[in-house]
């Protein structure tokens, strides 16, 4: 509680995880319905009904951060938003494969942007055609 200064306890946060849990056992009653045991069975349903939509509000979903509301015990509620990112995909994935008895874990990483500079002083040559004899006898400074 202290680390979240009590922001996971508010009623409103309660509330959501109530019925973010009632979801959650709801789905896996339809992984049951299906008969799917392993987690690519129940990944390739997953996959299908979130890009579809049907995991989502008014049924539409989008692969977007832009209304992002990153609760810490619950990120995989974006979803049902409509909008998520990989790190709600992958919360609502693991949440649902423990709620089914298979033990799941998130893998958090971080990709920042790089740039590459090679700078290589190389002469330019003038003529469009050389044989490869020519060619091998050229020296790249």
């Amino acid at each position: 509680m202290s680390l979240s200064h009590g922001k996971n306890y508010t009623k409103d946060i309660i509330k959501i995880r109530e019925l973010y849990q009632e979801f959650i056992k709801n789905y896996n009653k339809l992984n049951k319905a299906f008969d799917l045991s392993n987690p690519i069975q129940i990944y390739t349903m997953f996959n299908y009904l979130l890009y579809k939509g049907y995991l989502s509000k008014d049924k539409e979903f989008q692969f977007s951060g832009k209304q992002a509301r990153d609760i810490n015990c619950l990120i995989g509620t974006n979803v049902i938003i409509g909008q998520a990112v990989c790190r709600h995909i992958s919360a609502m994935l693991t949440d649902i494969l423990n709620d089914y008895g298979i033990e799941s874990s998130q893998l958090g990483v971080y990709s920042i942007g790089y740039n590459i500079n090679i700078n290589i002083n190389i002469n330019i040559i003038d003529k469009p055609k050389y044989t490869k004899e020519e060619l091998i006898g050229l020296e790249l400074i």
